[in-house]
């Protein structure tokens, strides 16, 4: 057995019994751990009473001390969650994990964990990450049609408390590309918002970002990478500055926000990773106050301005009431309250949204209606009072707020 090329040494000395029964030990040479074991200390032979020590029978069945190991592939990161990571392979080597947006992680006590690692171990694997991130929020909030009437009524306990999502600098749920206006206070308490994902089977993974002036001169570009082609093996070209600075990959979620900074005479725009601000120079002297236009291929939630970028979004329990104002009923269905709750789910989705918003109008005249025929709407008997043998008649007063 050749010990150097395993990076052994021992403790014998030349010229030195040992006496039967007793052990050679053997140790990793300095730097180098053993290869089945990183905590191995030593490897022992007995010195038999024939006068031999008992060896492995054969070469492969020595152990081996290596300097380091590697990871023969990159970590795999959670479900919903996305990967910080600088493409180091070897023993110990980090990944960190964050939630998407909209998401959270909780450890066994329910507590918030932020962020997530997992490091590459001895036997060339990754730790594994046990930690889920489930929905915390609910990013795309069905909002009624203008035409609608519908108006929103926060209720004390569940509602968000501020609901500035209702602002018409918000724009939810629309297609790309899309252009929407720059408000005169963007650059002072304004903040441009812009919530999405990109879209997984796309081969292109870009966001891009104008600003315009008034007379449609750009004062800013800025394009918001996910780099498809991280793991592909090849030369850093591809970019790791850039995936550290994104901090998302093909199909994550992103919520992006982007501020002027008149002082600085610069942009400033931050993706809510915890990752640091990113700044880039004003390329014209026009002013902000034209247009923003967002394309790209993503999918998104919502774009617009706001103070309050964290109270554009539902957390999960979160209720909201629409109504019809006071002496309104729903066209149509006149026996029913008029008003809709919606509830934040678990499952990070709305629910109690109508496919078709109902329409908000005057009460017609009073009728009296045959619910033994069958013509009483559905759920009449809660919101209306006899009037006779099998007649019901609507009560008004059932609608008042």
């Amino acid at each position: 057995m050749n010990q150097t090329q395993r990076n052994l040494t021992h403790n014998f000395v030349e010229g030195s019994t040992i006496s039967f029964g007793s052990f050679l030990t053997y140790k990793c040479i300095e730097g180098h751990f053993f290869d089945a074991d990183y905590h191995q200390t030593e490897f022992k032979v007995e010195c038999q009473n024939t006068g031999f020590f008992q060896y492995p029978a054969n070469d492969t069945l020595w152990p081996r001390c290596l300097p380091t190991k590697f990871c023969p592939s990159h970590p795999e990161k959670p479900r919903s969650a996305r990967i910080h990571w600088n493409k180091d392979l070897e023993h110990q080597a980090k990944a960190s994990f964050f939630c998407w947006p909209n998401f959270a992680a909780k450890d066994p006590k329910g507590d918030l964990i932020n962020v997530m690692e997992s490091t590459c171990q001895w036997n060339r694997t990754w730790a594994d990450v046990d930690i889920q991130c489930k929905p915390s929020h609910c990013p795309v909030i069905p909002v009624p049609t203008i035409q609608s009437g519908l108006i929103y009524k926060p209720k004390e306990e569940t509602a968000s408390p501020n609901a500035s999502w209702l602002s018409d600098m918000l724009y939810y749920n629309k297609s790309v590309p899309l252009t929407i206006p720059i408000p005169a206070d963007f650059g002072k308490d304004l903040i441009l918002l812009i919530d999405g994902r990109f879209v997984q089977s796309s081969p292109i993974q870009v966001m891009e970002i104008k600003i315009l002036d008034v007379e449609n001169n750009s004062l800013a570009n800025f394009s918001l990478n996910a780099l498809t082609e991280y793991w592909t093996p090849g030369s850093d070209a591809l970019g790791v500055m850039l995936y550290e600075r994104t901090n998302i990959s093909a199909g994550d979620a992103f919520r992006f926000q982007m501020r002027f900074l008149p002082a600085q005479n610069s942009f400033e725009m931050l993706l809510m990773d915890g990752s640091a601000p990113i700044s880039i120079p004003r390329v014209d002297t026009g002013e902000p106050n034209g247009l923003v236009t967002i394309d790209g291929e993503i999918t998104l939630n919502l774009a617009g301005f706001t103070t309050s970028p964290n109270e554009t979004r539902l957390m999960v329990g979160d209720e909201l009431k629409f109504a019809c104002e006071q002496g309104l009923v729903f066209t149509g269905n006149e026996f029913v309250k008029p008003e809709l709750n919606l509830k934040c789910e678990a499952s990070g989705l709305v629910s109690g949204a109508p496919e078709t918003w109902p329409i908000c109008a005057r009460r017609g005249a009073p009728r009296i209606i045959n619910c033994v025929q069958g013509d009483c709407p559905t759920g009449c008997l809660d919101l209306i009072a006899c009037f006779g043998h099998n007649y019901w008649r609507h009560r008004y007063w059932m609608f008042s707020d």
